[in-house]
Parts: structure tokens; sequence; C-alpha cells
């Protein structure tokens, strides 16, 4: 501070907020029923897709990570309303 006393560092957030997870009306399994939307990508069709679209959002998705496997419903819901768009 300006006198020269050090201050130490408390944190900026010391409440701790709940965290609110989005909760899923549909299963992967019923999402897909009508299709998958989601276009897999790997090192023989990335460059490709990323030269045809002019935006993409991708999910470096690992089959393996509880999260991934948490956002997988999220991502084919989100797929599913950009291609009707």
């Amino acid at each position: 501070d300006e006198e020269g006393s050090r201050r130490i560092f408390s944190g900026r957030n010391r409440e701790m907020r709940e965290v609110v997870h989005e909760e899923h009306e549909e299963t992967l399994e019923e999402l897909h029923e009508n299709g998958v939307h989601v276009t897999p990508l790997d090192k023989n069709n990335f460059n490709a897709f990323l030269d045809e679209h002019d935006m993409a959002f991708i999910n470096m998705y690992a089959p393996w990570c509880v999260w991934c496997q948490r956002l997988h419903p999220t991502w084919e819901k989100f797929a599913e309303e950009i291609e009707e768009q």
C-alpha cells in the first residue's frame, strides 16, 4: 500500500457460491433418436471440416473423462439446435 506495508493476498472470492449444473431432460440416447447431430472429427477429416465451415464449435472429447461424459448431452443438444437454424 501507500505506507509501504505489505498486504497478504487473501483471495478474491471469499464466499463459496453454489455451482448450478444444467439438468438434461433427455438422455443421450433420446437425443440420438432422430440422428446424431455432432460431427465426429479425427486427424483424417479435421482440416477438411474446418475448410468447409466458417465457424465451428469443437469439443475435444475424451471418452475416459467424466466431465466430457457429462457434457456430451449438452454438446449434442447444442449441435441439434444449430442444425435446425
